[in-house]
């Protein structure tokens, strides 16, 4: 026997998207911290481009309340206003406490209920329906009191789709992949880990091109409006697709390792379209 699904899609106008870097306040990364606020317009110029709904912010300090008056940078700040709210964000040395080394713990109590939700010191920085990425830059091994594992979990549990949490890294150099330079000294692989398990980015904190890195977080930190996961097995000769009521050939293609509909660049749903996914799953046989 067969059955027939459907399932049925609202594209969002554009991807949301919830950025907090976490700053490793180390004298060490003093050179570090201004490559990032010196590029940080290159990170909102490609977020632009993207029409992407984000919010960014910066945690340093161990409460994980966010430093000044403003919970995050959106795209209604200027460029002006956008670069002054980051840079009063990321602070100074002064702000250097006991988690300065430990990105995963500034997180946990920058993303606490009591600190996210409404009352909370970061109110309004984290949307339920949003993807959220997590950017952590140290150039020292993580030193947070539970494995990796733990940090991935607890942050994924926000989400009610784990892919929708994203660890990225700008760290040391695997000595795997580094030569043996002298950024591989301070390499710890529960950074590398998280942004494996979790499909982030790992970027080396030696680079000497920021403006690369911070375009390749933007780039890789908005919402993927271009795949669409079914909600049940299908027979992939049976898939059928409708975008606003059109039925539609060409420009997309089935994706069984994701059990998706994934649209190519130049046919990807406009914002505030419907789509219609109708395919037939097997039965059981004897």
């Amino acid at each position: 026997m067969w059955g027939e699904n459907l399932d049925l899609f609202e594209q969002p106008i554009n991807g949301a998207t919830d950025i907090l870097f976490g700053l490793d306040w180390s004298c060490s990364m003093y050179d570090d911290i201004a490559n990032v606020q010196a590029n940080f317009s290159t990170f909102l110029t490609t977020m632009a481009g993207m029409d992407a709904d984000y919010h960014v912010a910066v945690v340093v300090e161990d409460s994980g309340c966010m430093l000044g008056n403003d919970a995050y940078v959106d795209g209604s700040h200027s460029s002006t206003e956008a670069q002054s709210i980051f840079d009063t964000m990321v602070g100074t040395s002064s702000n250097q406490g006991s988690n300065t080394e430990r990105i995963f713990s500034l997180w946990e109590s920058a993303l606490s209920s009591t600190n996210r939700n409404p009352g909370g010191c970061n109110e309004g920085f984290y949307r339920e329906d949003a993807k959220l990425n997590l950017v952590a830059v140290s150039d020292e091994p993580e030193q947070s009191s539970q494995p990796y594992t733990y940090y991935v979990s607890l942050f994924q549990s926000l989400k009610s789709d784990t892919d929708d949490l994203v660890i990225h890294a700008i760290a040391a150099d695997n000595p795997a992949n580094g030569g043996g330079n002298s950024c591989t000294n301070d390499y710890d692989p529960r950074y590398e880990n998280a942004t494996i398990d979790t499909g982030g980015l790992y970027l080396s904190i030696c680079a000497t091109d920021w403006g690369s890195h911070l375009q390749a977080l933007a780039e890789n930190s908005t919402a993927d409006l271009s795949s669409f996961e079914l909600t049940d097995i299908p027979v992939p000769a049976t898939i059928s697709v409708e975008v606003d009521g059109v039925a539609t050939s060409t420009g997309w293609t089935y994706n069984a390792v994701d059990n998706a509909v994934d649209f190519d660049p130049d046919y990807i749903p406009e914002g505030g379209s419907t789509v219609e996914v109708t395919y037939a799953i097997p039965g059981d046989c004897e």
